[in-house]
């Protein structure tokens, strides 16, 4: 990495914590039971953790999801739009409950022949 930020001269951007230089940080609650006990940190993040336990979310400094709360677009929203889509979606296909097939499919012979 650290050839590949001097090649492109990103050195003074990238590469550490410092003030004035871009950051992409994550912080992750340890204090969840599948990560406990906290006596080896890193390992348990490593080998453990999973995106339910991200808390804050930061890229280039700006704070994209804080208390497990996504503030860079609108939640409510694009639930609701998924919902739409569903709704348009399964009326598509039919209601589940009596519906007519797409395909009508034959029942296979399940006889066998051992003469094979």
């Amino acid at each position: 990495m650290a050839r590949w930020r001097r090649a492109l001269s990103l050195d003074r951007q990238l590469g550490s914590l410092e003030a004035g230089k871009q950051a992409d940080i994550i912080l992750v609650d340890l204090f969840k039971p599948h990560l406990m006990p906290m006596n080896i940190a890193v390992y348990r993040v490593t080998c453990f953790a999973n995106a339910g336990d991200v808390c804050m979310t930061m890229v280039a400094g700006k704070i994209l999801m804080e208390d497990y709360r996504v503030l860079s677009v609108d939640e409510g929203e694009i639930l609701e739009r998924v919902t739409q889509v569903a709704d348009r979606t399964a009326g598509c296909a039919g209601d589940a409950v009596g519906a007519q097939p797409l395909l009508k499919l034959r029942p296979v012979s399940r006889t066998f022949n051992a003469a094979r």
